[in-house]
């Protein structure tokens, strides 16, 4: 059986259980390098960079409605 292996550069692809496996599996295993930033081909970046976004940014704060004062 083929094994198809997308690396997008993150540092455990090149750690030591990962390139024991590479090696053990060298016959049957085809990897494919994704460019060093590219969200269009990985759709977890979408994800991230929204967390990133909620987790960071001020939230907008509810204030009270200001009463209307006659003329």
């Amino acid at each position: 059986m083929q094994i198809f292996l997308v690396e997008d550069g993150a540092p455990y692809h090149h750690s030591k259980i990962v390139t024991e496996f590479k090696n053990l599996h060298a016959d049957r295993l085809t990897i494919t390098p994704l460019p060093a930033y590219s969200p269009d081909y990985n759709p977890i970046e979408k994800l991230w960079k929204n967390t990133k976004r909620d987790a960071t940014h001020l939230k907008e704060r509810k204030r009270p409605a200001l009463p209307i004062l006659p003329n």
